[in-house]
């Protein structure tokens, strides 16, 4: 009996419990709610945005009480901003009446000191006149019961104006409370409407380039809106939050307001199509594949295998020196890496497709026959260069542009571009010394200028004339006004007894000129 008591007991509780839960649940939901559809105890913006995260894992069937809410809010802003306006109506009054009452006040405080003045006269009237005291004791009593009552009149403006100060400020921190929850609101307005739309923009960066995408809140779907970004010669690793940070998973970021990604990027050694883009080998699977070499940085072709490097090669980082590659006619372009301190003899020499390549800051020697008859059209070579060898650059017949930006002080290279296309050439104003056979057999060069800081020109080579073998009709521009004495006597000859035009005394500016009149 008195077990089963207990247990009705527990099962009288346990209702209880369920009811006053159930209770509370319908309670709080109603309460919950009420915050968003009323004008007090607004929502925060993070409550906000966690009751958006369940209407949207629920769905969009409330977003017509969003709707009301937000009414609801501009209502509110006009109610406040009209009696903002009636506060600011009140102010004006009151210091318009502060303006009068303080005029008022020196109007009775002129009155005061005149009245003052004259009891002073009187009293001295008094001690001149005993026969008149009487008389101006009165007179005086009764310019002091004025006094008085002006006082009294005067402190009850002053306390007018004190009262009307209060009241004003009050009125502006009134508000200034109105302008902070106007602010507020529409604040809750923007992220209500916002959440209600179901959709915020992300900005995408690949480079300099911009992708805007809008996403549902909370709902991710970047994933599905964004393309895989694309850079030639370069691995996609993903997006980070900025343009040097970490990459992120952006599949398990929660999109809340507006966004900005960057594309990471890391280079990729190896074989490129020239026409596609599209990777070929790997730098792992050039060398499995015995295509290349790699010997602690040494980099070589397999002569063997040389066939298959067609297109563009992108050398691995931490490459110090590309030994030969020579005879491979399928690579147009060569990327090297700032780590290559030297081309070795023949690097590149009979690679006559190949037509694009930088040489990086690192460089220091260009050897022997590094580019004979390659196919390259322009070089720019990089202060790091401190060696240039024999024909480094002989038969390019596409090579018709070279940049120096080192301090170079000597072309005594024997056919350093010999048999090359070159069509007009400056030597750089840094050189002292040219030796013999630099420019043989370059049948198209047109014009050559030699500046001042040559104070040596050889004529001692295998083919002994610095210009053999040019055409008759090369003419060579000098900045000195006439030949120097460090000149060899047929420094200009192309041939035994052929000497080409020497134009004297002209600046570089009046060479460019004159060439680029004659084009």
């Amino acid at each position: 009996m008195k077990d089963s008591k207990i247990s009705k007991i527990f099962n009288l509780i346990a209702l209880l419990l369920i009811v006053g839960a159930i209770v509370f649940a319908i309670t709080w939901g109603s309460i919950n709610w009420s915050k968003i559809t009323s004008g007090t105890n607004l929502y925060t913006e993070q409550e906000m945005l966690d009751y958006g995260e369940e209407r949207y894992q629920a769905g969009l069937e409330k977003s017509e009480e969003w709707r009301i809410a937000c009414e609801q809010f501009k209502q509110k802003i006009i109610e406040y901003e009209n009696k903002d306006n009636e506060q600011t109506i009140k102010i004006g009054n009151l210091e318009a009446s502060n303006a009068t009452l303080n005029n008022q006040v020196n109007d009775l405080n002129v009155l005061i000191d005149q009245k003052t003045a004259r009891i002073l006269e009187l009293e001295n009237k008094a001690e001149e006149d005993a026969t008149a005291m009487g008389i101006l004791q009165a007179e005086k009593t009764n310019l002091q019961n004025e006094i008085t009552s002006l006082t009294t009149i005067k402190e009850s403006l002053e306390s007018t104006i004190s009262a009307n100060e209060q009241t004003i400020a009050t009125l502006q921190q009134d508000k200034l409370e109105l302008q902070n929850e106007i602010t507020r609101l529409n604040g809750l307005i923007a992220g209500y409407e916002d959440i209600a739309q179901g959709t915020c923009e992300v900005d995408f960066y690949v480079g300099e380039t911009l992708s805007t995408v809008k996403v549902v809140r909370y709902n991710n779907t970047i994933e599905e809106t964004i393309e895989t970004p694309v850079k030639k010669h370069h691995d996609f690793l993903g997006w980070a939050r900025t343009p040097d940070g970490e990459v992120v998973d952006i599949s398990t970021i929660k999109i809340t307001e507006r966004t900005s990604f960057y594309a990471i990027f890391q280079e990729a050694p190896g074989l490129y199509n020239s026409e596609t883009g599209a990777k070929v080998y790997t730098w792992e699977e050039l060398i499995s594949n015995n295509i290349i070499t790699d010997n602690n940085g040494d980099v070589s072709s397999n002569y063997n295998n040389r066939n298959q490097l067609s297109g563009e090669l992108v050398v691995k980082s931490g490459t110090t020196k590309i030994s030969n590659f020579s005879n491979c006619t399928n690579l147009t372009a060569v990327i090297l890496p700032e780590t290559v301190t030297e081309l070795g003899s023949q690097a590149f020499s009979y690679c006559s497709n190949l037509t694009n390549i930088e040489l990086p800051n690192t460089l220091e020697l260009i050897g022997a026959e590094a580019f004979r008859s390659s196919g390259i059209t322009s070089v720019v070579i990089p202060t790091s260069v401190t060696t240039i060898n024999k024909g480094a650059f002989s038969f390019c017949k596409q090579l018709t542009e070279v940049k120096f930006l080192n301090d170079i002080t000597s072309l005594n290279v024997e056919i350093i571009f010999g048999g090359s296309g070159l069509v007009n050439f400056t030597i750089p104003n840094s050189v002292t010394e040219l030796g013999s056979n630099a420019f043989v057999a370059c049948t198209s060069l047109k014009t050559v200028y030699i500046p001042s800081s040559v104070t040596s020109i050889l004529s001692n080579g295998s083919y002994k004339y610095t210009f053999a073998q040019c055409s008759d009709n090369l003419i060579i521009y000098c900045e000195s006004e006439s030949k120097q004495a460090g000149w060899a006597d047929d420094w200009n000859y192309s041939a035994t007894g052929k000497s080409l035009t020497v134009k004297y005394g002209y600046t570089y500016e009046e060479y460019l000129a004159e060439i680029n009149q004659g084009e």
